[in-house]
């Protein structure tokens, strides 16, 4: 039987696919993927350095991704690159 902080984990889980295009600079892709990293587990999807899926474990850390990805200042999620929330 699962605990109860092991279900409410389960219960805010999301899984997040981001793919930055060709356009964007592979160091600005790194620079922004160092940042997911406080938002969740970060995994790259391939070999490109360009798809990567970000698990979101925490209350209030998908706010924070999406701040990263649509921070007018950054214009990536605009822009570059094409989040995808799997529920």
């Amino acid at each position: 039987m699962a605990s109860v902080i092991e279900r409410l984990v389960m219960a805010v889980e999301r899984v997040v696919e981001i793919n930055f295009g060709v356009h964007v600079p592979l160091d600005q892709v790194a620079s922004l993927v160092t940042g997911f990293g406080a938002c969740g587990l970060v995994r790259a999807l391939d070999d490109t350095q360009r798809n990567y899926a970000v698990t979101v474990r925490r209350a209030g850390a998908m706010e924070y991704l999406e701040t990263l990805l649509f921070a007018p200042a950054a214009l990536i999620g605009r822009f570059c690159a094409a989040p995808q929330l799997h529920r």
